[in-house]
Parts: structure tokens; sequence; C-alpha cells
């Protein structure tokens, strides 16, 4: 969302340089904050761009799905109890996948590899999930650009894609760093330190270690299989 796509998608782009060719981060175009950086791009207005769905593409929620979602309101979803886990002797609950009626007021939510997209309150034709060629717009995706397949097939490729307008910011960020390095002789024999990692991330990654060492006796206890080491080598700790 903070470079223009109408989504709030959260992931870890890995890129490898050499010592002193580091790319400096992508500069936000957009903004959450009040700034002076354009808005958020909202589901709302990517939707506005579309032609109507047309009757194919039309998902309407039937049996438990359509009572679960009957007064729920946009930007809240039918709630999961979740397991038990040490410091949530209540369970940790989330919201049922499939089951969230997206705000059109705001960036949307992540879109994912699953059929199981969120659902919206058309003005129009009412209660309807979003489809493949929504979800299409909602990762960047030029209009015109048609997925092949079946509409699992299509979510899939659609979900599992990098944002073409985030991929874009990378890779503006990459070639300047690649001309400047190029105008510039480089000395392979300095030894120029790595920056530490940032902030944000660093506290991501205590926070994630200190819940671990909470919650992860409870979660293996529940069939799963992260483990403290594990993590602990992942992070370089």
């Amino acid at each position: 969302a903070d470079y223009g796509v109408p989504q709030r998608r959260v992931r870890l782009i890995l890129i490898d340089y050499r010592v002193g060719d580091e790319p400096h981060f992508p500069s936000e175009t957009h903004s959450n904050r009040p700034n002076s950086l354009r808005p958020w791009t909202t589901l709302g207005e990517c939707l506005s761009q579309l032609s109507p769905p047309t009757e194919e593409e039309i998902i309407r929620p039937t049996g438990k799905m359509a009572i679960e979602l009957a007064d729920l309101a946009p930007g809240t979803g039918a709630k999961s109890k979740g397991k038990k886990e040490t410091t949530r002797p209540g369970g940790h609950w989330g919201y049922k996948q499939g089951a969230f009626i997206a705000d059109t007021q705001k960036a949307a939510r992540t879109v994912t590899a699953s059929a199981q997209q969120d659902w919206i309150r058309d003005p129009v034709l009412g209660l309807r999930r979003l489809s493949p060629r929504e979800c299409a717009a909602i990762q960047s995706f030029p209009i015109e650009w048609q997925m092949v397949g079946n509409r699992q097939t299509q979510y899939r490729l659609i979900g599992n894609a990098v944002p073409p307008q985030l991929g874009y910011a990378i890779g503006l960020s990459l070639i300047e760093a690649f001309n400047h390095s190029s105008s510039h002789q480089r000395n392979d024999e300095k030894k120029a330190a790595l920056p530490p990692l940032p902030e944000n991330l660093q506290m991501a990654i205590a926070y994630t270690l200190k819940e671990e060492m909470r919650n992860g006796q409870s979660r293996r206890l529940a069939g799963a299989s992260r483990s403290l080491p594990t993590i602990q080598k992942a992070v370089g700790y």
C-alpha cells in the first residue's frame, strides 16, 4: 500500500548484494499517516476502475457461511476460537478463512492463493466474493490482462504473485544502485561493515523469539512443527 498498490500486503523481499553496493530502500509514494504523501489507495477506488462483474463472476455465500455473514459489518468477519496456548488459555482466536467482509473504504487485505477471498457488500449486487479479475486489479495487474485456467487456478496464480507495482518500485531502486556502482570504480579491498538490520525488523525478531518461548511448547503439543532452535538459526542468533 505504501507504493500505490490498493492492498495491505506485508512481504519480506531479500536482495543479495556485495559490501558497499547496497541499494537504497525504495521511497514510499503513499502513506496511511497524515503527511505530504498521497493516501493509500482504497479497495473501493480500485474496484471503481473495473467494469461490473458478469453473472459468471458473481459468487454468493450459501448455507452456514451465509448465516455467519448475514449481520456482519464491513471490516469484520466470523471468528474462529483457535487453539489454546500457554498465554492464551481461551484460545488464540482469529477470523475464519473466507469469512471476512472487506471494508471498501480501506486498502484491501492480503490477496491469498486460496479461492476463499474476502467478501464485499456491493451497493448494487449485494453480498458477493471478490472475483479473480478484481483480485488481479488489487494486486495491481493491468486491467486488460486475462488470467488462464479455472477459477481456483486463477486465484492461485494471482495470490502467489508479487504486485507488479511493488516490483517496479524495487526495480527502479536496483537500477539506481547498479548505475551508481558502475559509475564509480569499486575498491574490492575495502571492507565496509554491513549496516545493522532496521530497528523495526530487530523488534519483530525479538518479539517472535519471546512469543515462541512462551507459546512454542503448547503449539508443538498441538502438532506444530516450528521450534526455537530453528528460528534462532534462521535469524542468526
